[in-house]
Protein backbone atom coordinates (compact mmCIF):
# COMPACT_ATOMS: atom_id res chain seq x y z
CA UNK A 1 0.00 0.00 0.00
CA UNK A 2 1.07 3.59 -0.63
CA UNK A 3 0.27 5.83 2.34
CA UNK A 4 0.15 9.63 2.35
CA UNK A 5 0.47 11.74 5.49
CA UNK A 6 -1.15 15.19 5.75
CA UNK A 7 -0.72 17.68 8.60
CA UNK A 8 -3.77 19.89 9.14
CA UNK A 9 -5.99 21.96 11.37
CA UNK A 10 -9.08 22.04 9.10
CA UNK A 11 -10.22 25.09 11.07
CA UNK A 12 -12.65 24.68 9.41
CA UNK A 13 -12.36 22.44 6.35
CA UNK A 14 -12.95 24.24 3.05
CA UNK A 15 -12.68 23.46 -0.65
CA UNK A 16 -8.92 24.06 -0.67
CA UNK A 17 -8.42 21.34 1.95
CA UNK A 18 -10.68 18.99 -0.01
CA UNK A 19 -8.61 19.72 -3.13
CA UNK A 20 -5.38 18.76 -1.31
CA UNK A 21 -6.81 15.43 -0.12
CA UNK A 22 -8.14 14.60 -3.57
CA UNK A 23 -4.75 15.38 -5.13
CA UNK A 24 -3.13 12.86 -2.79
CA UNK A 25 -5.05 10.14 -4.59
CA UNK A 26 -5.35 11.52 -8.11
CA UNK A 27 -1.87 12.97 -8.62
CA UNK A 28 0.24 10.94 -6.18
CA UNK A 29 -1.69 7.64 -6.25
CA UNK A 30 -2.10 7.27 -2.49
CA UNK A 31 -4.01 4.15 -1.47
CA UNK A 32 -4.59 5.51 2.03
CA UNK A 33 -4.37 8.93 3.68
CA UNK A 34 -3.51 9.57 7.33
CA UNK A 35 -4.20 13.04 8.72
CA UNK A 36 -2.53 14.32 11.89
CA UNK A 37 -4.87 17.07 13.03
CA UNK A 38 -4.92 19.64 15.82
CA UNK A 39 -7.53 18.95 18.46
CA UNK A 40 -9.75 21.63 19.96
CA UNK A 41 -7.05 24.33 20.10
CA UNK A 42 -4.89 25.54 17.25
CA UNK A 43 -1.55 27.07 16.43
CA UNK A 44 -2.84 30.66 16.39
CA UNK A 45 -3.24 30.35 20.17
CA UNK A 46 -7.03 30.09 20.01
CA UNK A 47 -9.78 27.51 20.38
CA UNK A 48 -10.79 25.99 17.06
CA UNK A 49 -14.02 27.38 15.62
CA UNK A 50 -15.55 23.88 15.68
CA UNK A 51 -14.62 20.86 17.79
CA UNK A 52 -12.21 18.14 16.73
CA UNK A 53 -14.93 15.53 16.19
CA UNK A 54 -16.83 17.63 13.65
CA UNK A 55 -13.55 18.46 11.89
CA UNK A 56 -12.56 14.78 11.95
CA UNK A 57 -15.85 13.85 10.30
CA UNK A 58 -15.22 16.47 7.61
CA UNK A 59 -11.71 15.10 6.99
CA UNK A 60 -13.06 11.56 6.61
CA UNK A 61 -15.87 12.67 4.31
CA UNK A 62 -13.30 14.55 2.27
CA UNK A 63 -11.21 11.44 1.68
CA UNK A 64 -8.98 10.81 4.71
CA UNK A 65 -8.84 7.23 6.00
CA UNK A 66 -7.41 7.74 9.47
CA UNK A 67 -7.34 10.90 11.61
CA UNK A 68 -4.93 11.15 14.56
CA UNK A 69 -4.85 13.94 17.15
CA UNK A 70 -1.81 16.20 17.48
CA UNK A 71 -1.18 16.68 21.24
CA UNK A 72 -2.38 20.06 22.44
CA UNK A 73 1.07 21.26 23.53
CA UNK A 74 2.28 20.99 19.91
CA UNK A 75 -1.01 22.01 18.31
CA UNK A 76 -0.69 25.32 20.18
CA UNK A 77 3.08 25.63 19.80
CA UNK A 78 5.25 27.71 17.49
CA UNK A 79 5.76 26.56 13.90
CA UNK A 80 8.84 24.60 14.97
CA UNK A 81 7.08 22.65 17.74
CA UNK A 82 3.92 22.23 15.67
CA UNK A 83 5.91 20.79 12.77
CA UNK A 84 8.14 18.52 14.84
CA UNK A 85 5.21 17.13 16.79
CA UNK A 86 3.16 16.48 13.68
CA UNK A 87 5.97 15.00 11.59
CA UNK A 88 7.08 12.81 14.51
CA UNK A 89 3.52 11.46 14.88
CA UNK A 90 3.27 10.58 11.20
CA UNK A 91 6.68 8.88 11.26
CA UNK A 92 5.68 6.98 14.40
CA UNK A 93 2.86 5.25 12.50
CA UNK A 94 5.58 3.33 10.64
CA UNK A 95 3.57 3.24 7.41
CA UNK A 96 3.95 6.68 5.80
CA UNK A 97 5.47 6.76 2.31
CA UNK A 98 5.18 10.49 1.68
CA UNK A 99 4.01 13.71 3.32
CA UNK A 100 1.91 16.09 1.23
CA UNK A 101 1.32 19.77 1.93
CA UNK A 102 0.12 22.86 0.11
CA UNK A 103 2.41 25.83 -0.47
CA UNK A 104 2.24 29.15 -2.26
CA UNK A 105 5.17 28.21 -4.52
CA UNK A 106 4.34 24.57 -5.26
CA UNK A 107 8.11 24.20 -5.74
CA UNK A 108 9.58 21.52 -3.49
CA UNK A 109 13.15 22.13 -4.67
CA UNK A 110 12.93 25.79 -3.69
CA UNK A 111 11.52 24.92 -0.27
CA UNK A 112 14.26 22.34 0.27
CA UNK A 113 16.91 24.94 -0.56
CA UNK A 114 15.52 27.34 2.03
CA UNK A 115 14.99 24.72 4.74
CA UNK A 116 18.69 25.02 5.56
CA UNK A 117 18.63 28.84 5.63
CA UNK A 118 18.04 30.89 8.77
CA UNK A 119 14.59 32.52 8.85
CA UNK A 120 16.14 36.00 9.10
CA UNK A 121 17.83 35.45 5.72
CA UNK A 122 14.67 34.44 3.88
CA UNK A 123 12.74 37.02 1.93
CA UNK A 124 9.62 37.44 -0.15
CA UNK A 125 7.98 34.27 -1.34
CA UNK A 126 9.90 32.04 1.07
CA UNK A 127 8.21 33.74 4.02
CA UNK A 128 4.63 33.34 2.79
CA UNK A 129 2.69 31.36 5.43
CA UNK A 130 2.30 27.99 3.71
CA UNK A 131 5.81 28.11 2.26
CA UNK A 132 7.15 28.82 5.73
CA UNK A 133 5.21 25.94 7.28
CA UNK A 134 6.36 23.61 4.51
CA UNK A 135 9.97 24.60 5.19
CA UNK A 136 9.39 23.81 8.87
CA UNK A 137 8.07 20.34 7.95
CA UNK A 138 11.25 19.70 5.95
CA UNK A 139 13.42 20.96 8.80
CA UNK A 140 11.50 18.84 11.32
CA UNK A 141 12.13 15.73 9.23
CA UNK A 142 15.86 16.46 9.10
CA UNK A 143 15.93 17.13 12.85
CA UNK A 144 14.24 13.92 13.96
CA UNK A 145 16.17 10.69 14.48
CA UNK A 146 17.18 9.48 10.98
CA UNK A 147 16.60 5.87 12.01
CA UNK A 148 12.87 6.58 12.23
CA UNK A 149 12.58 8.11 8.78
CA UNK A 150 12.46 4.95 6.65
CA UNK A 151 12.78 6.75 3.35
CA UNK A 152 9.75 9.02 3.69
CA UNK A 153 9.54 11.60 0.91
CA UNK A 154 7.77 14.96 0.61
CA UNK A 155 5.43 16.34 -2.03
CA UNK A 156 3.78 19.74 -2.37
CA UNK A 157 1.10 21.27 -4.55
CA UNK A 158 0.56 24.96 -5.22
CA UNK A 159 -2.12 26.64 -3.14
CA UNK A 160 -5.03 27.72 -5.34
CA UNK A 161 -7.44 30.62 -4.92
CA UNK A 162 -7.08 33.13 -2.10
CA UNK A 163 -3.91 33.61 -0.05
CA UNK A 164 -3.54 32.47 3.56
CA UNK A 165 -4.75 35.76 5.08
CA UNK A 166 -6.85 37.09 2.17
CA UNK A 167 -10.28 38.39 3.11
CA UNK A 168 -11.89 37.41 -0.17
CA UNK A 169 -13.05 34.49 -2.31
CA UNK A 170 -11.17 33.58 -5.49
CA UNK A 171 -12.65 31.06 -7.93
CA UNK A 172 -14.64 29.36 -5.20
CA UNK A 173 -11.70 29.12 -2.79
CA UNK A 174 -10.95 31.16 0.31
CA UNK A 175 -8.61 31.07 3.30
CA UNK A 176 -9.62 29.47 6.58
CA UNK A 177 -9.15 32.92 8.13
CA UNK A 178 -11.81 34.41 5.86
CA UNK A 179 -14.12 31.41 6.31
CA UNK A 180 -13.99 31.85 10.08
CA UNK A 181 -15.06 35.47 9.68
CA UNK A 182 -17.94 34.38 7.41
CA UNK A 183 -19.06 31.89 10.05
CA UNK A 184 -18.87 34.49 12.82
CA UNK A 185 -20.99 36.86 10.69
CA UNK A 186 -23.43 34.10 9.62
CA UNK A 187 -22.88 34.92 5.95
CA UNK A 188 -24.72 31.84 4.67
CA UNK A 189 -24.51 32.71 0.97
CA UNK A 190 -20.74 33.09 0.97
CA UNK A 191 -20.20 30.06 3.21
CA UNK A 192 -22.16 27.91 0.78
CA UNK A 193 -19.77 28.94 -1.99
CA UNK A 194 -16.54 27.87 -0.27
CA UNK A 195 -17.43 24.84 1.85
CA UNK A 196 -17.85 21.39 0.19
CA UNK A 197 -21.52 20.51 -0.19
CA UNK A 198 -21.20 17.27 1.77
CA UNK A 199 -20.10 19.29 4.83
CA UNK A 200 -22.65 22.10 4.85
CA UNK A 201 -25.60 20.38 6.53
CA UNK A 202 -23.34 18.88 9.21
CA UNK A 203 -21.73 22.26 9.87
CA UNK A 204 -25.03 24.12 10.23
CA UNK A 205 -26.46 21.40 12.45
CA UNK A 206 -23.40 21.65 14.71
CA UNK A 207 -23.86 25.40 15.17
CA UNK A 208 -27.46 24.91 16.23
CA UNK A 209 -26.10 23.56 19.53
CA UNK A 210 -22.61 25.10 19.77
CA UNK A 211 -21.11 28.56 19.98
CA UNK A 212 -18.57 29.70 17.40
CA UNK A 213 -15.53 29.76 19.63
CA UNK A 214 -12.96 32.56 19.90
CA UNK A 215 -10.35 33.30 22.54
CA UNK A 216 -12.92 35.57 24.22
CA UNK A 217 -15.06 32.50 24.86
CA UNK A 218 -12.60 31.82 27.70
CA UNK A 219 -13.02 35.25 29.28
CA UNK A 220 -13.81 34.08 32.82
CA UNK A 221 -11.80 30.85 32.68
CA UNK A 222 -8.63 32.62 31.61
CA UNK A 223 -8.96 35.31 34.26
CA UNK A 224 -9.33 32.64 36.93
CA UNK A 225 -6.23 30.79 35.67
CA UNK A 226 -4.20 34.00 35.62
CA UNK A 227 -5.39 35.00 39.07
CA UNK A 228 -4.77 31.66 40.74
CA UNK A 229 -1.21 31.44 39.36
CA UNK A 230 -0.27 35.08 39.93
CA UNK A 231 1.50 34.55 43.27
CA UNK A 232 4.09 32.13 41.84
CA UNK A 233 4.37 33.80 38.43
CA UNK A 234 3.86 32.14 35.09
CA UNK A 235 7.33 31.07 33.97
CA UNK A 236 6.60 27.38 34.57
CA UNK A 237 4.16 27.47 31.66
CA UNK A 238 5.19 26.69 28.11
CA UNK A 239 6.13 29.78 26.04
CA UNK A 240 6.02 32.15 29.04
CA UNK A 241 9.36 33.89 29.55
CA UNK A 242 10.24 36.03 32.61
CA UNK A 243 9.59 39.41 30.98
CA UNK A 244 6.19 38.26 29.70
CA UNK A 245 5.34 36.69 33.06
CA UNK A 246 6.06 40.00 34.82
CA UNK A 247 3.98 41.92 32.30
CA UNK A 248 1.02 39.53 32.66
CA UNK A 249 1.02 39.98 36.44
CA UNK A 250 1.48 43.74 36.25
CA UNK A 251 -1.35 44.26 33.76
CA UNK A 252 -3.81 41.80 35.28
CA UNK A 253 -5.76 44.59 37.00
CA UNK A 254 -6.60 45.91 33.51
CA UNK A 255 -7.97 42.59 32.23
CA UNK A 256 -11.36 42.81 30.52
CA UNK A 257 -11.32 40.02 27.95
CA UNK A 258 -8.61 37.80 26.39
CA UNK A 259 -8.39 39.51 23.00
CA UNK A 260 -8.06 43.03 24.41
CA UNK A 261 -5.66 41.76 27.07
CA UNK A 262 -3.38 40.29 24.36
CA UNK A 263 -3.29 43.70 22.67
CA UNK A 264 -2.43 45.30 26.01
CA UNK A 265 0.49 42.90 26.48
CA UNK A 266 1.87 43.26 22.96
CA UNK A 267 5.20 44.98 22.41
CA UNK A 268 7.75 45.29 19.61
CA UNK A 269 9.65 42.22 20.73
CA UNK A 270 6.70 39.83 21.12
CA UNK A 271 3.94 39.00 18.67
CA UNK A 272 0.24 38.75 19.37
CA UNK A 273 0.33 35.11 18.32
CA UNK A 274 3.02 34.31 20.89
CA UNK A 275 1.02 36.06 23.61
CA UNK A 276 -2.14 34.14 22.69
CA UNK A 277 -0.24 30.86 22.85
CA UNK A 278 1.31 31.74 26.19
CA UNK A 279 -2.05 32.67 27.74
CA UNK A 280 -3.65 29.53 26.34
CA UNK A 281 -0.88 27.42 27.87
CA UNK A 282 -1.57 29.01 31.26
CA UNK A 283 -5.30 28.33 30.88
CA UNK A 284 -4.75 24.70 29.86
CA UNK A 285 -2.01 24.05 32.40
CA UNK A 286 0.65 23.19 29.81
CA UNK A 287 3.96 23.37 31.66
CA UNK A 288 7.39 23.45 30.09
CA UNK A 289 8.62 20.56 32.23
CA UNK A 290 6.06 18.14 30.80
CA UNK A 291 6.69 19.26 27.23
CA UNK A 292 10.41 18.68 27.77
CA UNK A 293 9.68 15.10 28.86
CA UNK A 294 7.68 14.54 25.68
CA UNK A 295 10.59 15.85 23.62
CA UNK A 296 13.57 14.27 25.40
CA UNK A 297 12.12 10.92 26.45
CA UNK A 298 9.61 10.27 23.67
CA UNK A 299 11.16 12.15 20.71
CA UNK A 300 8.03 14.30 20.32
CA UNK A 301 5.56 11.38 20.19
CA UNK A 302 4.50 9.36 23.26
CA UNK A 303 1.30 7.90 21.76
CA UNK A 304 -1.00 8.04 18.74
CA UNK A 305 -4.63 8.80 19.51
CA UNK A 306 -7.25 7.91 16.91
CA UNK A 307 -9.99 10.50 16.39
CA UNK A 308 -11.67 8.83 13.42
CA UNK A 309 -11.35 6.34 10.60
CA UNK A 310 -12.90 5.04 7.43
CA UNK A 311 -14.18 1.57 8.37
CA UNK A 312 -13.23 0.27 4.92
CA UNK A 313 -9.58 1.12 5.60
CA UNK A 314 -8.97 -1.80 7.97
CA UNK A 315 -5.76 -2.85 6.15
CA UNK A 316 -4.31 0.56 7.01
CA UNK A 317 -5.28 0.28 10.67
CA UNK A 318 -3.81 -3.21 10.84
CA UNK A 319 -0.55 -1.94 9.32
CA UNK A 320 -0.32 0.91 11.83
CA UNK A 321 -0.98 -1.45 14.75
CA UNK A 322 1.81 -3.72 13.49
CA UNK A 323 4.37 -1.01 12.72
CA UNK A 324 3.78 1.92 15.10
CA UNK A 325 6.70 2.82 17.34
CA UNK A 326 4.46 3.99 20.20
CA UNK A 327 1.07 2.96 21.65
CA UNK A 328 -1.96 3.42 19.40
CA UNK A 329 -5.01 4.55 21.39
CA UNK A 330 -8.55 3.96 20.16
CA UNK A 331 -10.16 3.83 23.63
CA UNK A 332 -9.04 6.16 26.39
CA UNK A 333 -10.15 3.61 28.96
CA UNK A 334 -7.27 1.39 27.81
CA UNK A 335 -4.66 4.14 28.06
CA UNK A 336 -3.50 3.21 31.57
CA UNK A 337 -2.59 -0.27 30.35
CA UNK A 338 -0.24 1.00 27.65
CA UNK A 339 1.12 4.36 28.84
CA UNK A 340 3.71 5.23 31.47
CA UNK A 341 2.78 7.78 34.13
CA UNK A 342 4.47 10.70 32.39
CA UNK A 343 2.93 9.99 28.98
CA UNK A 344 -0.42 9.49 30.71
CA UNK A 345 0.00 12.99 32.18
CA UNK A 346 0.51 14.29 28.64
CA UNK A 347 -2.69 12.60 27.54
CA UNK A 348 -4.52 14.18 30.49
CA UNK A 349 -3.62 17.60 29.07
CA UNK A 350 -5.39 16.71 25.83
CA UNK A 351 -8.40 15.43 27.76
CA UNK A 352 -8.65 18.54 29.94
CA UNK A 353 -8.30 20.85 26.93
CA UNK A 354 -11.11 19.06 25.09
CA UNK A 355 -13.48 18.87 28.03
CA UNK A 356 -13.02 22.57 28.78
CA UNK A 357 -13.64 23.36 25.11
CA UNK A 358 -16.76 21.19 24.93
CA UNK A 359 -18.28 22.72 28.05
CA UNK A 360 -17.54 26.26 26.92
CA UNK A 361 -18.76 25.76 23.36
CA UNK A 362 -22.02 23.98 24.20
CA UNK A 363 -25.06 26.26 24.14
CA UNK A 364 -26.94 24.03 26.56
CA UNK A 365 -24.52 23.32 29.42
CA UNK A 366 -26.99 20.97 31.06
CA UNK A 367 -27.31 18.87 27.92
CA UNK A 368 -23.60 18.43 27.34
CA UNK A 369 -21.24 17.68 30.19
CA UNK A 370 -18.64 16.12 27.94
CA UNK A 371 -16.58 13.12 28.99
CA UNK A 372 -13.70 12.26 26.67
CA UNK A 373 -13.58 8.71 28.06
CA UNK A 374 -17.09 8.06 26.75
CA UNK A 375 -16.46 9.58 23.34
CA UNK A 376 -16.36 7.06 20.51
CA UNK A 377 -14.05 7.58 17.57
CA UNK A 378 -15.73 9.03 14.48
CA UNK A 379 -16.36 6.38 11.84
CA UNK A 380 -17.69 6.53 8.32
CA UNK A 381 -17.88 3.96 5.53
CA UNK A 382 -16.60 5.50 2.32
CA UNK A 383 -15.56 3.85 -0.92
CA UNK A 384 -13.29 6.06 -3.06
Amino acid sequence: MKVCGIIAEFNPLHKGHHFLIQKAREQFQADYIIVIMSGDHVQRGEPAIADKYLRTQAALQSGADLVLELPVCFATGSAQYFSRGAVAALLATGVIDFLLFGSESGDLSMLHSFSAVDVSLRTGEQLLPNNQLGIEYLRAYEYLDPTSQKGVSFQTIARIGSGHHDQSICNGYCSATYLRSLLQNNDITQINNVVPQFYLETLYDYYSSHHKMTLNSYQSSLYYALLVNKVNGYTDFFDVYPDLSDKIAKQLSDYTNPIDYCTLLKSKDITLTHIRRALLHILLGIRTSLVEILISKYSYCAYLRILGMNTLASPLLHAVKSNASCPLLSKLADARKSLAEDSLALLQQDIFASELYQYTSSISKKACIHNEYRQNIVTIQRCD
